[in-house]
């Protein structure tokens, strides 16, 4: 049996404890022995990894595994309340120079101030997990019209923008491409596909960035008799080279 208990200067120390039952010659119980043992250091070792199972190390947001947790606690809410949901796909633009210049230890800095400010930037209803590099992914619920979901965004971009400080006294900027896919009826409960379209659609962003006029691509899934179509936001689709589109 474990359990919380105090020490003599009132800190608290998990403890382990084990009750004995003591027989006498008859077979009657005379009296028990309980044996307590202080297990604070495994406890914590234990929580220790239950949190790094879930949460990304270098920026503390979750990671894959605590995505997906999320999604399935997400999507049947928004299913009930038929609500809006937006799956965001996040990549930095002009990272990769960062890390050229400056080193990896500037890198890790920058996408943990990254991280801060994209948590900062949501509301509490939503939800920002890193999926590795300086890709994140952002759960969006809740809101009444397009014109809500990109005040958000906006806020997001304005805030992501400003400049960022290194312990070396150098100041740098990251820029984001973004791919936004809008949930519908048909694919709610299909996150990997509404996933991988919001993919499709960041790379999008990323192959025209040098002539968009926002910083996110819009992937709508739109609903026929037959079959579930996928409508670009952009006038002109961009024929994507993934090699194109990963340069930073």
């Amino acid at each position: 049996m474990s359990g919380t208990n105090y020490r003599r200067d009132g800190q608290t120390f998990w403890n382990h404890l084990s009750i004995i039952p003591i027989y006498q010659r008859t077979g009657a119980i005379s009296h028990y022995v309980g044996i307590q043992r202080d297990v604070t250091a495994e406890w914590l070792a234990r929580e220790q990894l239950e949190y790094e199972a879930c949460h990304d190390r270098l920026t503390g947001l979750g990671n894959r595994r605590a995505l997906m947790d999320q999604v399935a606690v997400t999507l049947p809410r928004v299913q009930r309340g038929h609500d809006a949901l937006a799956i965001c796909m996040i990549d930095l633009d002009h990272f990769k120079p960062i890390n050229d210049l400056y080193g990896h230890e500037a890198g890790d800095h920058v996408l943990r101030v990254v991280g801060r400010r994209l948590h900062a930037a949501l509301r509490r209803s939503d939800y920002v997990a890193r999926l590795g590099g300086d890709e994140f992914v952002l759960l969006i619920e809740g809101f009444n019209n397009f014109e809500e979901l990109e005040m958000i965004l906006v806020k997001i971009e304005v805030v992501i923008n400003e400049p960022i400080h290194l312990k070396s006294g150098a100041v740098v900027g990251v820029r984001l491409s973004m791919g936004v896919c809008l949930s519908n009826s048909v694919y709610a409960d299909d996150f990997e596909t509404l996933l991988r379209y919001a993919d499709q659609a960041l790379y999008r962003a990323k192959a025209n960035k040098r002539q968009r006029t926002r910083y996110w691509e819009l992937c709508v899934m739109e609903e026929n008799a037959n079959e579930t179509t996928r409508k670009s936001s952009s006038a002109d689709p961009v024929s994507v080279n993934r090699s194109d589109a990963d340069e930073n």
